[in-house]
């Protein structure tokens, strides 16, 4: 019989504390939305697993891995059966290894106590439940490709509103809600909300878990008697911005685009409730996990370059001086690289139950990244997700290295990345005989 269990953990950071996400460094001045740990515990019996989300811009593998194994030495779950994932918030804190970027060490160690109380509250939380999936595309677009082919035939991210230059996007953004409902005999029901774009709406320098913190709450207000946990989805080229608009004013909170956070919160969560009673009830199916470090290369081009990239780096940051993202994030590679092997290891994660599948890829990957599990498991209900177990940056597709692009600059990878990502994501599905 499955049982399932939720916990919710307040893990706000102090104020003064490093912001990732942007080029610019920015320090937390205050709070509009607090930030959370939600926890997702589930078992059939014999082997249990924990799903925990986070609202972290994003967790490198080695910090995960802190936190897998605090997590796996408190409980007796087995790492593997451990799935952390960063929903990516660009005003939230990062565990990352750049000094000055990073919390301090009191809260770092905080933070993980955290995770460990959520995990085992999780698990106290259990109660037999049945399994539910439904999905739905949002009545209006509201996650949209980023990457854009300019009509001098070279590749743009975030070209700016209304840009005349823009020739088309390169690719198309889903906008499918899909939900797994846990429905349980004696608690709250436990909804897990899977949508992929960049939580990049808000800005600023005050902490706010953006579009899935809205959804939490929208969904937890409209069903009532619900607890809601999201995860973001395979997002590396897709973000809420429609650059076929003006753009967006700044309303009362001063900060761009809250309204239109809460907006993408809304249409989220009303898709949500539409299909809440309408899910395919799922059979009880064993509980399995997978984890993998995969060996990936590394592209070391320019690397003798690097004085001119710091330059470049530094020039723009001291003395504002104008800079393309795709020269930036070019400079920004060489300057990781440079120190790193010819090799690197990115983690590939797989857990779940019956036939419904959770696929989680160590960084941002592309939209494509997503469709190539669905393709490759038609008979499951596939829900992937980026920054799992890990965030090394963006994973592009094959043709995205080709196109160039700031993914690609950016990247410390190659285009063999994505069949090398896929195939040990497949495999791992494989030996679990999941269809």
């Amino acid at each position: 019989m499955l049982k399932a269990g939720f916990a919710r953990v307040d893990i706000t950071p102090p104020l003064g504390t490093y912001m990732n996400g942007y080029f610019e460094a920015r320090y937390s001045k205050g709070i509009l939305d607090p930030l959370y740990l939600n926890a997702l515990a589930y078992t059939d019996g014999e082997k249990t697993n924990v799903l925990i989300t986070c609202d972290a811009c994003s967790i490198t593998a080695n910090h995960a891995q802190a936190i897998r194994r605090l997590i796996a030495e408190e409980t007796g779950i087995p790492e593997a059966g451990i799935y952390i994932h960063s929903l990516h918030s660009h005003t939230a804190f990062g565990l990352n290894n750049i000094p000055g970027k990073t919390p301090s060490k009191l809260y770092y160690d905080h933070l993980l106590r955290k995770f460990a109380d959520a995990a085992k509250m999780a698990l106290d939380d259990l109660d037999d439940a049945a399994a539910y999936t439904a999905r739905r595309e949002t009545p209006e677009q509201i996650s949209f490709i980023r990457r854009y082919r300019m009509k001098d035939g070279s590749v743009k991210t975030n070209p700016g509103f209304l840009n005349p230059d823009v020739k088309e996007p390169l690719g198309q953004a889903d906008n499918t809600v899909r939900l797994v409902r846990f429905k349980r005999k004696s608690s709250p029901d436990i909804a897990l909300v899977n949508f992929p774009t960049h939580p990049d709406t808000v800005g600023g320098e005050k902490y706010s878990a953006d579009w899935p913190g809205f959804v939490r709450r929208y969904v937890e207000e409209d069903i009532g008697d619900v607890r809601c946990l999201v995860l973001n989805g395979c997002q590396g080229d897709v973000n809420t911005i429609d650059v076929r608009l003006p753009g967006a004013m700044k309303d009362v909170s001063g900060y761009y685009d809250y309204r239109a956070c809460r907006r993408i919160g809304r249409i989220i969560a009303d898709t949500v409730r539409d299909i809440w009673e309408t899910g395919e009830k799922h059979k009880d199916g064993k509980v399995f996990s997978a984890f993998k470090s995969v060996s990936v290369a590394v592209n070391r081009e320019g690397i003798d370059k690097y004085d001119e990239a710091v330059a470049l780096i530094n020039d723009h940051i001291e003395n504002g001086t104008p800079v393309t993202m795709e020269a930036y994030g070019n400079a920004r590679r060489i300057t990781r690289v440079r120190d790193l092997s010819d090799r690197f290891d990115i983690p590939v994660s797989a857990q779940g139950f019956s036939d419904i599948v959770f696929v989680g890829f160590g960084g941002e990957p592309f939209s494509e990244y997503a469709s190539d599990m669905r393709r490759a498991f038609p008979g499951s209900f596939v829900v992937t997700t980026c920054l799992t177990n890990g965030g090394e940056g963006y994973l592009p597709t094959s043709k995205a290295f080709a196109e160039g692009g700031y993914e690609a600059a950016i990247s410390k990878f190659t285009a063999s990345l994505q069949g090398d990502l896929s195939d040990a994501a497949k495999e791992m599905l494989d030996n679990n005989e999941i269809k």
